[in-house]
């Protein structure tokens, strides 16, 4: 039940001091989190990992995701790809005006009169008194309910911070009624009056973690009373919590003990199942607050079992975060991310990205570090540096067949599959299938023969791919009379939200969308490894794909030479700048 311990975590870390973001990431990226050193003195930010999936609150969110800070696309091409949205609800780790974002969650109305905050859940519902256990725990799932009302209701500024800590007691004291009722119910299974007992820990934290104090010593006495229980569950989510009490007392020079922090942190992990983020979250915590209260040594074996437990993770993101800390401070790692800032000079050498990249593998020879360098191939392709790519990719491959099939090795194969996949494009017909424009006629193929046709793949949501279309309509204003049209194929999962959008921008051209299903679920963006956007193909007159990644700058040079208006613009590889 690692909800348990994630509810848990929300509370404790607003009661020890921990000020965490409110707002869930909002991409899922394909980008390697090699850049994502955590500061010696401060726990590290997550790091862009490289197969997480998370949500895309808002459009203005899109530019900043996709890739990692180090690996730049040029100068001259448009914004950075970024990866489709997921449906995803934002959470809440702290009252607003604490370390609470404002993020406007997708249909999230931004609702302020009074009257209607009194008509939501976490304001409407009512304790129950019963003897029913199936009653209980349904009314404990209506709480539960209720709490993420609130926190989307916080995370949105739609509640002030003393109207939301007041709420927040208000559901937190029924839950601990509910819960206690359920965990004393005679007519309940030791299962149920397991999960009233849980549902005490959760209450008592969330209440802790909006700073009443009465909670907090509450809390601490539970975990005690249960921290040798029987059940292994209810015994590990006990010392999770004992173990910010550990960190609280530390902090607060009423304990200087560190082996015994020390021995607190080895015992999280005695099964599989607590390797997860909420003790991630612990951990990471208490080699800050030690390298802060300058236990330097102590802070690095807590690194050491951190790095032990997660670097295998299952979880590409804790995986990558435990990889973070197993490089930091890497003259190799610094070199890779220097070599990888320079695509962004027009000094760059690509031989120096790949010896960095060979010098990082023998310094940490892990199919982790392949699996983050293999998260910037797609970014050094999108930045228009294909047969690099390409090199690189290769070399990953041929690295990665020593090993055997972990967590990393299938997340690399999966990355350098779909590159592998968008490449073979080029120099292949253009098989588009069941594309429809938006009043559902099937697109008309003989209307293109003949044609120079650039193919943009778009989204209402990506920032970079609305940033380029005034470049799209300009060449195509130039070039259209002389064979030269576009074909914008759409996205976005809603098509009525992309009718709309499409409607007012009044293209000169036709844009479509996939019948067979809609975003990244058709079948040709999983055939073809399409999951960023913007893509766009080059298509020349004899109906072939010539290029990938043609935008920007490159764009008109492109276009001329495939109308063959200046043969000399044709470059020898696709990675001209």
């Amino acid at each position: 039940m690692k909800f348990t311990s994630h509810c848990l975590l929300l509370g404790l870390f607003v009661l020890f001091g921990l000020c965490l973001c409110a707002g869930c990431d909002s991409v899922k990226p394909v980008a390697s989190g090699a850049n994502s050193q955590p500061a010696a003195d401060s726990p590290p930010d997550p790091p862009t990992s490289v197969a997480t999936e998370a949500s895309l609150p808002n459009a203005a969110l899109a530019e900043s995701n996709g890739q990692p800070a180090e690996v730049q696309p040029q100068d001259n091409l448009a914004q950075k790809p970024v990866t489709p949205p997921s449906a995803s609800s934002a959470m809440l780790t702290s009252p607003p005006g604490i370390s609470s974002p404002s993020l406007d969650s997708p249909g999230e109305a931004q609702v302020r009169n009074r009257t209607d905050l009194l008509n939501r859940p976490f304001a409407t519902l009512r304790p129950v008194v019963s003897e029913v256990p199936e009653e209980l725990l349904e009314h404990l799932r209506m709480i539960d309910a209720a709490m993420q009302d609130l926190r989307i209701a916080g995370t949105n500024n739609i509640l002030e911070k003393d109207a939301f800590i007041e709420f927040g007691m208000r559901l937190g004291r029924m839950k601990l009624e509910a819960g206690q009722q359920l965990s004393n119910l005679a007519a309940a299974s030791s299962e149920q009056r397991k999960a009233g007992v849980l549902a005490s820990l959760i209450a008592l934290s969330h209440m802790s973690g909006l700073g009443d104090v009465e909670s907090a010593k509450k809390l601490e006495v539970l975990a005690r009373g249960m921290a040798d229980s029987a059940d292994p569950e209810l015994a590990h989510e006990c010392r999770v919590v004992l173990l910010g009490f550990e960190l609280q007392s530390l902090q607060n020079g009423l304990s200087t003990d560190t082996e015994s922090l020390v021995k607190q942190v080895e015992g999280l992990f005695t099964r599989p199942e607590d390797r997860d983020s909420p003790e991630f979250m612990m951990v990471q915590q208490a080699i800050y607050v030690l390298n802060q209260m300058g236990f330097e040594q102590d802070a690095e074996r807590i690194q050491e079992i951190l790095i032990r437990e997660y670097l295998d993770s299952e979880d590409a993101q804790l995986r990558t975060q435990a990889w973070s800390y197993l490089t930091r401070g890497s003259q190799a790692l610094d070199n890779f991310n220097q070599a990888s800032r320079a695509i962004a000079s027009p000094n760059f050498n690509p031989e120096d990205l790949l010896s960095a990249a060979r010098g990082l593998f023998d310094a940490f020879p892990r199919a982790q570090t392949l699996e983050q360098m293999a998260g910037s191939v797609a970014n050094i392709e999108y930045a228009g540096f294909v047969s690099l790519s390409q090199q690189l990719s290769e070399w990953i491959q041929n690295e990665m067949a020593a090993f055997e099939t972990t967590s990393s090795s299938l997340a690399t194969a999966r990355f350098l599959t779909e590159h592998q996949a968008r490449l073979a494009l080029i120099g292949k017909p253009l098989e588009l299938e069941s594309l429809v424009d938006f009043q559902g006629k099937p697109i008309n193929w003989e209307r293109y023969q003949g044609k120079v046709i650039l193919v943009d793949f778009w989204a209402t949501w990506c920032v970079p791919c609305l940033r380029e279309i005034p470049n799209i309509r300009k060449v195509h204003d130039q070039y259209s009379s002389q064979g030269f049209d576009v074909i914008g194929v759409n996205m976005d999962e809603s098509l009525q939200a992309a009718e709309n959008f499409i409607s007012k921008q009044a293209y000169p051209w036709t844009n479509y969308h996939f019948q067979d299903a809609t975003g990244f679920g058709s079948e040709f963006a999983m055939r073809n490894g399409l999951q960023m956007i913007p893509f766009v193909v080059l298509v020349n007159r004899s109906g072939a794909i010539s290029q990938i990644h043609v935008r920007g700058d490159n764009l008109e040079p492109a276009v001329r030479a495939a109308l063959g208006l200046d043969t000399s613009l044709i470059p020898d590889e696709q990675d001209a700048p």
